[in-house]
């Protein structure tokens, strides 16, 4: 095997480990916060980050395009950022009506 590409499978590796760490952990807190004990985790988008770069450095070709899918699979990604949206979304939405009804 070519330096190269071993360096890039280790680097596929590297980052893909830590994006389990990641959504391992994203899941746990996820878990606690459903059962009230925990309210949120300080590695929210890493996990998804590092996932899209390991698919990214991925010496296939053909799983490139699966970039986005770590960050779908991972909990504190990109579920998470949409669950946020819709929170802030429906707080903000009863302000909304009352100005309008003014």
């Amino acid at each position: 095997m070519s330096a190269p590409l071993m360096l890039s499978w280790s680097a596929t590796a590297a980052a893909g480990l830590v994006w389990l760490l990641c959504a391992l952990r994203n899941g746990r807190t996820l878990w606690q916060a459903s059962r009230g004990r925990e309210s949120g985790s300080p590695i929210l988008l890493l996990g998804g980050l590092f996932g899209a770069m390991a698919v990214l450095w991925c010496p296939l070709p053909q799983v490139r395009p699966w970039f986005w899918l770590p960050a779908l699979l991972d909990g504190g990604s990109l579920p998470a950022l949409a669950w946020i949206a819709w929170t802030h979304y429906r707080s903000r939405r009863p302000a909304r009506q009352k100005s309008r009804q003014r």
